[in-house]
């Protein structure tokens, strides 16, 4: 079900899991929508990219202010440091959360 505020739409918990699996597809997502019967208020396509466009890009703000500060509080060389080791850190987890997801299908 989604979960609906006053002038808007969310994704619930399930739906972001769904468009996880979909490897981010939302188009894709927007057809299972569609398709559920048990869903009563389908978001637009349009809609369903705004607002998975907004809440997973909402990080972005949040690294660039945190990348700042410890560039301007360390240098420059911690802030890449971090970075990397963050990044390399999601490869893994993305990596051994893989076969999780692909017995779920």
């Amino acid at each position: 079900m989604s979960e609906a505020r006053a002038g808007g739409f969310t994704l619930n918990d399930h739906q972001w899991n769904r468009l996880a699996q979909l490897g981010g597809n939302v188009a894709a997502l927007h057809r299972q929508m569609t398709k559920d019967d048990s869903l009563e208020n389908v978001p637009s396509l349009g809609t369903l990219h705004r607002v998975a466009r907004l809440l997973s890009s909402s990080g972005l703000a949040l690294g660039a202010l945190l990348g700042g500060w410890l560039a301007s509080a360390l240098g420059l060389q911690p802030p890449f440091l971090v970075a990397g080791t963050l990044f390399a850190a999601a490869t893994v987890i993305s990596l051994l959360a893989l076969p999780h997801f692909r017995a779920r299908e």
